[in-house]
């Protein structure tokens, strides 16, 4: 089945084609505008401006879950994986979740989880 990737990185940080030369399926690329004519070679390419705060981003995906199902997500970027748990959570897809993505992308839950687990945590509050 398909893969989808939330790309916000230009092609000398992000090697998709390379890293995945061995996939037999196809490839989805959802990418920043501004490195779109970097990456050539995929099943389907969109690109978007202000790419990690426009919506059409997740509204394309659904769509395109919806027409031509994938079975992953990849977001290698920080600001992506909440967005990248979200569609997996809609979809029921294999991957990071919610939970864990607010955790990794917010420090107090983190720290909460960490504390609650019975580890030793240095001091911290929330603002």
């Amino acid at each position: 089945m398909a893969v989808l990737i939330l790309n916000r990185f230009p092609i000398n940080v992000a090697k998709y084609k390379e890293w995945l030369e061995d996939y037999n399926s196809e490839i989805y690329l959802f990418t920043n505008e501004r490195f779109s004519d970097q990456f050539v070679g995929f099943d389907i390419k969109k690109s978007y401006k202000k790419f990690q705060d426009n919506g059409l981003v997740d509204y394309d995906a659904i769509e395109l879950y919806e027409q031509n199902p994938y079975d992953a997500i990849i977001a290698l970027d920080e600001t992506e994986i909440v967005r990248a748990a979200r569609l997996r959570e809609r979809f029921n897809l294999r991957g990071q979740n919610m939970k864990s993505a607010l955790a990794f992308r917010d420090k107090v839950i983190m720290k909460d989880y960490v504390s609650s687990a019975g580890l030793k945590t240095p001091a911290y509050k929330k603002n």
